[in-house]
């Protein structure tokens, strides 16, 4: 009896560990923006943006630590995202657009798309350190300074392929989800007073002009505590949170002050 109730009070240590690090994480949310110094808003006239079809990989976290992609998670978030920035786009008085990115129209689109892919990737590293317990630069490259002036170069506009756009937005997402293995596992580390090892997400998204190629903004945060992205919920948290501090649409502003001269 007495080992019984040592291991139910184990078990309730480890139960509470593990929610007092999830309540921790819930306190933690933030997004790290990055502005081109010329970027300020949205020219009125100009305010249609081609939504790319969201690249996302997801994975299953399971009991010995290592980690089963998911392609039915990735392609069941790719349509949320999609969707949930749609709408938070269009809500901010922009004009949407979209472009599937595994269907590229010729040989151009296709490179296109993978130095999109590049330059995402070397953003997220010089910029925001994925890998870093606290998004940081990992290093500055000798030729930036320390400036924010990525570009895709004048070739941009194939992205759009015929649609009338002027901007791109490129959404990446990455994430880990726990099996139940994995939960059961964490119990038991926690339980020793271990360090257990949960799933994580991350999003990340960039803002190009077309009509020049240069990425005008972007924003990354680890979104693990705001909602599940593979629910429509979830989604709609990770584009209103990486969404929030993008500079306005000049019909969204005069808007504002139409509504403050009414008041």
């Amino acid at each position: 009896m007495a080992k019984l109730v040592r291991v139910m009070a184990a078990g309730r240590v480890a139960a509470t560990t593990l929610l007092i690090a999830l309540v921790t994480l819930s306190g933690c949310v933030s997004s790290t923006a990055r502005t081109a110094s010329d970027f300020t808003e949205f020219p009125e006239s100009n305010g249609t943006v081609l939504l790319m079809e969201p690249d996302v990989a997801l994975s299953m976290l399971v009991a010995n630590g290592l980690r089963e992609p998911r392609a039915d998670w990735s392609e069941t978030v790719t349509g949320t995202l999609a969707e949930a920035f749609r709408t938070a786009l269009r809500a901010r008085g922009l004009h949407v657009v979209e472009r599937n990115r595994t269907q590229a129209h010729s040989e151009r689109q296709v490179q296109l798309i993978k130095l999109v892919d590049a330059v995402t990737a070397s953003i997220l590293t010089y910029h925001y350190n994925p890998d870093a317990s606290v998004p940081a630069p990992r290093a500055t490259l000798p030729t930036k300074r320390g400036a924010f002036d990525w570009t895709l170069g004048p070739g941009a506009t194939a992205l759009a392929d015929g649609v009338a756009a002027d901007y791109a937005l490129l959404i990446r997402a990455r994430g880990t989800y726990q099996s139940g293995g994995k939960m059961i596992v964490n119990l038991a580390v926690a339980a020793l007073r271990g360090k257990f090892q949960t799933g994580e997400q991350t999003a990340f998204i960039a803002l190009v002009h077309l009509g020049t190629g240069d990425v005008l903004w972007t924003n990354y945060a680890r979104v693990t505590p705001i909602g599940n992205m593979r629910r429509p919920g979830g989604a709609s948290a990770i584009a209103d949170l990486l969404l929030a501090e993008m500079p306005p649409s000049a019909d969204a502003n005069s808007q504002a002050v139409r509504a403050g001269t009414r008041r």
